[in-house]
């Protein structure tokens, strides 16, 4: 009889003090901010400055391949994804096999995030002598464990939104605040600050590292409670449904086997396409990197310190990234995520065909990266709303989540290990073709480069989107997929003979439940208060209970107000 694993059981992660300060069926306010916005943005942070420096100091501060040779970056990024296979797999055979009370992502989530914090901090401080074997195999360790390890593993992060609610309202929101906060504050606040201020006043001239030191070292500190925020303010409810559910009497697990997995993923158009749109992503998140901005701005267009016109770039050229956030959950609400993703990826392929063709000239660099930035909007916001319908689609027609399956980490293991020697692919063409960070200009080469990079690969992004949305139609069923699976829940939980609540009355009850502790609680300090002040209970009480309805039936109109609205 095949033994059944159950990681983490027992351990830490079950252990009370681990548990999610979460204890509601649904979403609230505190979560979706706490958990989602506030809490990622410690790491959100520390990442956005590693993705902003790592490769300017290991082509300015610390110029690996000029050190140890040419490729030797390339190098240490191909082995790099190579390990990032192995703990690929890793991760997603640990997730299948976990069975926690803190669920299947969050644990790794947070193991990830704290490796992150401290491989990070090793990228950039070395103990060893500059030109050493000690600095080549420190440098090589670090960032192996940052980017095939931790990183890699990191990668999980997306897969706590569709595994914390299964409602479509909340999915879509959760999955806005979540991107807005990757993007917000890694490209705009992040960004700017760095790669607009911070780099040209502090960094530019500092060839001994101490000022980036600092600066990753402030992060790394600054990310470590916002870290365990997050872990406390999330939950993974459909985790402890699924569990529940695929339960057997002995107290082991139904598991589907790992080819069946694969057969049901590789055969199912909606993957099929949203798999598509993630990985147009992820190359272009690996191969440019937000350095490429700040070497398009300096080299292509003439940013420097005098002229600012790096951080006016960001300001204006860029903005769709920060206002346009406010648009996109009416628009989703309004034409659907197909239909706003369509449109945007649109944009995206043409304007980014347009910057590529007159890179240099001003108005064209800015107006077109404005037009292009918005449809990216879309793309960054919203993609990976099909990669949930589709998996919601396979658990509807086969029974079983796909993000924490070995089958999904074996494809997302098999994409990252083709995809990641792209991280260093930029670097290293910028050398080969005769970069030199502290020279006046730099040779076409280099720069047809840079302009590629920064607006090809994204216009191509956007143009296999488009193609691959075309014939995306899962928006037109999931509301019946959704309404299915909660009926399946409901048979599993009356077949076993227990009795059946939906969420909702969950959740009335566990309101009514705080509303009349809360009642209880507040008669009993007015009582005390009236009998220190010598106040009379009765009148006091009533006139709380008018000003309570007073409040109410104003709520009441206004809400009624909004409705008609909508």
């Amino acid at each position: 009889m095949k033994k059944d694993i159950q990681l983490l059981k027992g351990g830490i992660f079950d252990k009370p003090f681990m548990q999610s300060r979460i204890k509601t069926h649904s979403m609230t306010f505190m979560e979706k901010l706490l958990g989602y916005f506030l809490g990622p943005s410690g790491v959100i942070i520390f990442a956005a400055a590693i993705t902003q420096l790592r490769e300017l100091y290991y082509t300015s501060v610390v110029p690996i391949d000029n050190i140890f040779g040419t490729g030797t970056y390339l190098v240490i990024t191909t082995i790099a994804s190579i390990v990032g296979v192995a703990s690929g797999l890793l991760i997603s055979w640990m997730m299948e096999h976990t069975y926690c009370k803190s669920g299947r992502v969050r644990p790794y989530l947070f193991l990830s995030e704290l490796l992150m914090i401290l491989s990070g901090v090793g990228l950039f401080v070395c103990p060893f002598a500059t030109g050493s074997m000690g600095q080549l195999i420190w440098l090589g360790v670090t960032n192996v464990l940052y980017l095939g390890v931790a990183s890699n593993c990191y990668a999980i992060r997306y897969n706590k939104i569709p595994l914390g609610t299964r409602n479509l309202s909340d999915r879509a929101s959760l999955t806005t605040i979540y991107n807005a906060a990757d993007n917000i504050i890694s490209g705009l606040i992040v960004g700017m600050l760095i790669s607009s201020v911070l780099y040209y006043q502090l960094l530019v001239n500092d060839t001994t590292g101490e000022n980036w030191r600092m600066i990753i070292n402030v992060c790394a500190v600054l990310a470590v409670p916002l870290t365990l925020l997050e872990y406390w303010y999330t939950r993974e409810r459909v985790t402890e449904e699924n569990m529940d559910a695929m339960k057997k009497s002995d107290g082991s697990h139904e598991q589907v086997p790992i080819g069946k997995q694969l057969k049901i993923l590789l055969t199912n158009k909606y993957y099929l396409l949203a798999l598509a749109i993630t990985v147009a992503g992820i190359v272009c998140t690996y191969l440019a990197g937000t350095n490429c901005r700040t070497n398009y701005c300096q080299w292509v267009l003439g940013a420097n310190a005098e002229n600012n016109l790096q951080m006016i770039y960001m300001a204006v050229a860029m903005a769709p990234m920060g206002f346009g956030v406010l648009l996109i959950f009416p628009l989703v609400k309004r034409f659907g995520a197909r239909m706003v993703v369509l449109v945007g990826s649109l944009l995206t392929a043409v304007f980014g065909f347009i910057c590529m063709a007159v890179p240099t000239n001003i108005g064209v660099a800015f107006g077109g990266s404005f037009v292009y930035t918005f449809g990216l909007l879309t793309l960054t916001y919203l993609q990976q709303t099909f990669m949930q319908q589709a998996c919601d689609i396979i658990e509807y027609k086969h029974g079983f989540r796909p993000e924490s399956s070995l089958a999904y980490g074996i494809i997302v293991a098999v994409y990252n290990a083709i995809l990641a020697p792209l991280s260093g692919l930029y670097e290293t063409v910028l050398v080969a073709n005769g970069y030199d960070a502290y020279a006046a200009s730099q040779p076409a080469a280099v720069v047809n480069w840079i302009v590629f990079v920064w607006f090809g690969i994204v216009a191509l992004r956007g143009l296999i989107t488009f193609l691959a949305l075309i014939p995306f139609d899962a928006g037109k069923i999931i509301n019946s997929v959704q309404a299915e699976l909660k009926e399946r829940r409901k048979q599993a939980v009356l077949a076993r003979g227990e009795e059946w609540i939906d969420e909702e009355e969950l959740e009335r009850l566990a309101k009514e439940e705080s509303e009349r502790k809360a009642e209880e609680d507040r008669i009993a300090d007015l009582r005390e208060r009236c009998s220190k002040k010598g106040l009379n209970f009765d009148s006091e009480n009533a006139k709380y209970l008018a000003k309570k309805a007073k409040k109410d039936a104003k709520a009441a109109k206004k809400a009624e107000s909004m409705k008609k609205r909508v």
